[in-house]
C-alpha cells in the first residue's frame, strides 16, 4: 500500500472510469488496473466493481476511499504548513544590536531589497546584555554584540553556556563620540588618557555580569573613577555634558560614503592609542541555521566591517 494508491483510489472514483482516471493521473489503463490489483491482492478482498457503465468501488472501497480522502488532505496541510514555515524564515529579519549604529544601515540595505515581497523585519538596539536576552529569548534572530579583548574569553564562554554561538567580525580601536557642546570639542591639544580622567564614562546598564564587569574594567583602564550606567534609548543625555561615551569601532560611516555628524548625530573624536580594543560580532542560537534574509544582513556587516562580504 502506498500513497499514489490512495491517489488513484480517489480519481476512479471521481472519474467514474477507468480510463478517464488513467488520462488523468498520466498512466496507461493498463498501469493504473495493475497497481488497483496488487492493492486488492495485498488487502485480500476486492476495492473497484467494475460493470458495463464504469467503474464503482465495492463497500470496502468505500471505506477505503474515506481514509485516503484524509490522507491527502492531511498531505495538503503538510505542505502548506511547511511553505508558510519557509516563508517565514526567508522573509522575516530580526535583528538586535548593542550600540552599533552601523547596524541599521545594513539591516535597511537588506529590507530595501525585498521591499516588494512580503516581509516582516524587527531591529532594536539595546545593551550587550539585551540583545542576548532577544537571541536567547528568540525575538531575534541574530544579535550583534562587541566585547573588550581583555574578557573576550569570558563573553564566549557565557554565550556558550547560554546555548549561543558567537562569530567575531572584526577588531577595532574605540573611538570617543560626543554631543558638539563637549568641553573636548575644543580642546586644544592632543588627547591623552590623561585628559580623560577627569570626565565620567557613561556605559549601557547591564545586567549579566560579564559585560558589566567589562565596562568598569574599561573605565580602570582609561583611569576614569566614576561610571554612569544608562538605560538604552539612543540619546545621549543633555543634563551632563561633561560624560564620555566610547564607540566600539571607527571609520565605518567614512567607508560608506556618510557624514558622520549625520550618521551617528554626535562629534567622533579620535583617541591615543589604548591597552585594549573592542571586537565587534553576531551571535545565533546554536540550534538554528542563517535565514536568507539573516545571511544577507550578516554580508552587509562583514562589508561595512572588513570590506568583505564571505561569510562562509
Amino acid at each position: 500500500m502506498n500513497f499514489d494508491q490512495m491517489k488513484q483510489i480517489i480519481e476512479i472514483y471521481h472519474c467514474g472510469s477507468i480510463n478517464r482516471a488513467a488520462q488523468n493521473l498520466f498512466m496507461t489503463q493498463s498501469s493504473l488496473s495493475k497497481s488497483i490489483g496488487a492493492l486488492e491482492k495485498e488487502l485480500g478482498k476486492k476495492i473497484l466493481v467494475r460493470t458495463y457503465t464504469g467503474t464503482s468501488l465495492t463497500p470496502f472501497g468505500e471505506e477505503i476511499l474515506r481514509y485516503a480522502q484524509d490522507m491527502l488532505r492531511s498531505a495538503e496541510a503538510i505542505r502548506l504548513l511547511a511553505r508558510e514555515n519557509t516563508l517565514k524564515r526567508q522573509l522575516s529579519l530580526r535583528v538586535s544590536a548593542a550600540r552599533l549604529r552601523f547596524s541599521s544601515y545594513a539591516f535597511l540595505q537588506v529590507a530595501c531589497r525585498h521591499i516588494h515581497e512580503s516581509i516582516r523585519v524587527h531591529h532594536i538596539q539595546d545593551s550587550i546584555s539585551g540583545v542576548v536576552f532577544d537571541v536567547m529569548n528568540e525575538e531575534s534572530e541574530v544579535g550583534l554584540i562587541y566585547a573588550s579583548n581583555h574578557c573576550l574569553r569570558k563573553v564566549i564562554k557565557v554565550l556558550h553556556n547560554s546555548g549561543l554561538v558567537y562569530t567575531p567580525v572584526q577588531r577595532f580601536s574605540p573611538i570617543l563620540l560626543l554631543p558638539e557642546d563637549h568641553p573636548l570639542c575644543t580642546f586644544h591639544g592632543n588627547i591623552t588618557v590623561e585628559t580623560l580622567r577627569r570626565f565620567v564614562l557613561r556605559v549601557p546598564a547591564e545586567e549579566i555580569d560579564v559585560f558589566h564587569n567589562m565596562h568598569h574594567e574599561v573605565a580602570e583602564m582609561l583611569g576614569i573613577q566614576k561610571v554612569i550606567e544608562e538605560e538604552v534609548d539612543g540619546t545621549y543625555p543633555a543634563s551632563d555634558p561633561a560624560s564620555l561615551s566610547l564607540a566600539p569601532c571607527s571609520g565605518i560611516y567614512e567607508r560608506i560614503g556618510l557624514e558622520v555628524s549625520r550618521a551617528i548625530q554626535m562629534r567622533q573624536i579620535s583617541l591615543p592609542p589604548l591597552p585594549f580594543e573592542f571586537e565587534v560580532g553576531w551571535i545565533m542560537q546554536s540550534k538554528n541555521q542563517l535565514s536568507l534574509m539573516a545571511r544577507e544582513y550578516i554580508k552587509e556587516i562583514i562589508l561595512l566591517c572588513t570590506g568583505q562580504a564571505d561569510i562562509g
